[in-house]
């Protein structure tokens, strides 16, 4: 039952990821496969291990996996709640990892102008780097 994670690259390296490191890990720019839209979504990832196993090394916590906690989400979803009540007057973007290309781009609340664009640069623009999951976001 469900989805074999290990079926499919990006979600493979945020598993691996997450059970190497003992930490919650996210993926990349993914397609829920039970969203017709299409729209722009990732996946948190947390490892469950055996319980009573020593996990201190990369090794150990590889040998105590018994498999991960899962939660999907659309980013569009997320920033939803995050968007104030004056979200017209603020162009939020989230681009995956350092670059701003239109593959990278996870969210744009105006989807007109992107920082992409020579009109979404202008002297108000702020930037930021998050760091989440292991994932660089800008």
């Amino acid at each position: 039952m469900g989805y074999d994670i290990a079926s499919e690259p990006e979600r493979r390296l945020a598993a691996e990821r997450a059970r190497d490191t003992g930490e919650f890990a996210i993926t990349g720019r993914i397609r829920l496969v039970q969203d017709e839209k299409a729209e722009s979504a990732a996946l948190f990832l947390l490892p469950v291990y055996r319980a009573g196993m020593p996990v201190t090394t990369v090794a150990a916590r590889r040998a105590a996996l018994v498999g991960w906690v899962d939660q999907a989400f659309r980013i569009a979803d997320i920033m939803a709640d995050v968007r104030s009540a004056r979200a017209g007057d603020v162009d939020f973007e989230i681009y995956d990892e350092e670059t701003l290309t239109p593959a990278a781009l996870l969210y744009d609340a105006d989807q007109t102008q992107s920082a992409l664009t020579e009109g979404g640069r202008n002297s108000l623009r702020q930037e930021a780097r998050v760091q989440i999951g292991g994932r660089n976001w800008r």
